[in-house]
């Protein structure tokens, strides 16, 4: 079924309330509270990315990783059918206890799960490695994976088994969506010209064997990091899945918010393996 994007966008506009939101002090568990007007603005954006760029269908079954406070579930507890699912994987205790109370007790086809995964920035106390860690669901239990600032906050080895798991947990045809930073040639001047939103530099001593990433922070990496688009490319052809489009733009080459999209695909038939992770790993 094809869905008609702008239709539905102004139907979900229309459905999705600032009265959905957390409040300010409730969104304080990210950081600096942000506004419900705030909110609600840019989980609706997540949902047209996901329509647009991921074909998102109401019957879909959606696995959200790093669900938050569920900035994306709640536009989507207006859109998925009681036949589509949504999970949300997030390792901040709070904000899956927050997510339950308020968004799973309504619709009990949306779960969160919490995972004490480790994250410099995040998480730094998680006792969970990345690396080692194996989502909690069968093989082919989605047809959608998406996460939005999450690789933007992983280091190589991890994002590379993170893709692999997320191969494993796709059913084939399976989509990906996610954010990141494109580090492409324009991207460069705009950092070398100072006019990026963030001073990215490249993280030479934080090299992983000959793939080498950008940071916005030396000390702590993960604040921010942008990848070559052939270090991507080789990311994701190691995992088994297709890069599926050309990149959306977003804003942080001009100075200001918005990381770039690019989707995914699990092809027909893709193996479940993690054949292509270890090459990543030293």
């Amino acid at each position: 079924m094809r869905v008609n994007i702008d239709s539905t966008m102004a139907q979900l506009s229309d459905s999705f309330t600032e009265a959905d939101c957390p409040s300010v002090s409730e969104a304080r568990i990210f950081g600096p509270g942000e506004s419900p007007a705030a909110f609600r603005r840019i989980g609706l954006h997540s949902v047209r990315l996901l329509l647009q760029h991921a074909g998102l269908r109401p019957t879909d079954r959606v696995l959200d990783v790093g669900s938050g406070i569920g900035r994306v579930a709640l536009p989507l507890t207006h859109y998925l059918a009681d036949t589509g699912t949504y999970t949300g994987l997030e390792p901040v205790d709070s904000a899956v206890d927050w997510c339950s109370r308020n968004i799973s007790e309504q619709n009990p086809n949306f779960t969160f799960d919490y995972v004490d995964l480790n994250n410099a920035m995040y998480n730094p106390r998680g006792t969970v490695d990345p690396l080692g860690f194996r989502f909690p669901y069968a093989d082919a239990s989605f047809d959608l994976v998406f996460l939005f600032s999450v690789f933007t906050h992983m280091q190589p080895a991890a994002v590379a088994h993170y893709l692999a798991e997320i191969r494993r947990v796709l059913a084939p045809e399976g989509r990906l969506l996610a954010s990141v930073f494109v580090m492409d040639k324009e991207g460069r001047e705009q950092v070398k010209g100072g006019k990026a939103h963030r001073p990215f530099q490249k993280a030479e001593k934080m090299r992983v064997g000959s793939r080498s990433f950008w940071t916005d922070n030396l000390d702590l990496p993960e604040s921010a990091i942008a990848y070559p688009p052939e270090r991507l490319r080789k990311m994701i052809g190691a995992s088994g899945l297709s890069w599926e489009s050309e990149t959306h733009r977003g804003g942080w080459r001009d100075s200001k918010p918005g990381q770039d999209v690019i989707t995914m695909r699990k092809p027909e038939g893709g193996s479940t393996s993690d054949a292509g992770f270890e090459i990543w790993r030293s």
